[in-house]
This record gives structure tokens, sequence and C-alpha cells, in this order.
């Protein structure tokens, strides 16, 4: 559902008609069309964030590929656990000035998307968002998360960097 034209959501007969659908709008920027409606159909928890060029990104649809042709995923490779140069320098920064781990750097990453979709800039079907990361002991630092979205309309991360 990334990138997909709201005013084509909002026509949509099959969203948030049913009790129970879920369907809630965590953002909505001023000025998106339809944006009175969308709002009433809002209802269970956030679920979906739409930009003023029109791009919806469904937060549900957010992934943090794990190990693929290594046994290492992404999580992994920014907290330092590759043996690569780039990848035990940004667990110095990830791992060691924001004190991440393996079950929180995750789920941090997501919330920085959600919280910057707004302002990410997207090329084709990159996305880039920049904005604070706060880490567990409540150290914070500005990254850039680059994420990919797939042709089944998930948003994968790609990389995450200092800035």
């Amino acid at each position: 559902m990334l990138a997909w034209d709201i005013a084509e959501f909002a026509r949509d007969p099959s969203w948030g008609t049913a009790a129970g659908v879920g369907l809630g709008l965590a953002a909505l920027v001023p000025g998106v069309p339809n944006v009175n409606a969308l709002r009433r159909a809002a209802g269970g928890g956030a679920r979906l964030i739409a930009r003023t060029g029109g791009e919806i990104l469904d937060v549900t649809r957010i992934r943090i590929p794990g190990p693929r042709n290594s046994p290492f995923g992404k999580v992994d490779y920014l907290l330092g656990n590759v043996g690569s140069v780039e990848s035990v320098g940004k667990g110095g920064f990830f791992r060691g000035v924001l004190g991440f781990s393996e079950s929180n750097l995750g789920p941090a990453l997501e919330r920085h998307l959600i919280e910057n979709f707004g302002s990410a800039t997207i090329e084709g079907s990159r996305i880039r968002a920049i904005g604070t990361l706060v880490g567990p002991g409540g150290r914070s630092a500005t990254v850039q998360s680059v994420w990919q979205v797939t042709p089944e309309g998930f948003a994968d991360l790609i990389t995450a960097v200092p800035r």
C-alpha cells in the first residue's frame, strides 16, 4: 500500500466500512485530500501514515530483514556483529554510542521511519528518512535510515547511518 495515491485509497469501498477493520491514521499532514473522511474512518490502532504528496505508509508492512544469504541480518550488521570494517564501525555507533542491542534496534528503526515519513525523501522505490534516533539509555543522534519498497508493498530496511 506504500506510495498509493491517497485519493484512490479514499475511493476504495473496502477500507473502513466493516466494523472492526482497525484502520487508523497515525499521522496526516495538513492539506492531504479527504483528510476529514480519513480521520472519521480511523479506528483501532494507528496503521497508515499519509504524506502531502499522496504516498501512504502502512506501518504493518515495515520489515527489518533477517539473514538472507549469510547468517547475519540487518540488525546484526548495524550492531557490528558482522566481520567487516563497515559493520564494526556502525556497531560502534549504534551499540557503543546509542546503546542499542539485538532486541531493541529493529523496533527503534521502525519508529524512526514512522516518525520521519512525512519529511522523508522518496525517490522511485527508495525512502530516505532523516531524524533523531533515541537509544535505550536516552542518548540521541541524527540518523538517516534508507528503505526499499518491494513489489509486494513492504518497506524493507537497507541501512542506517549517523548524519
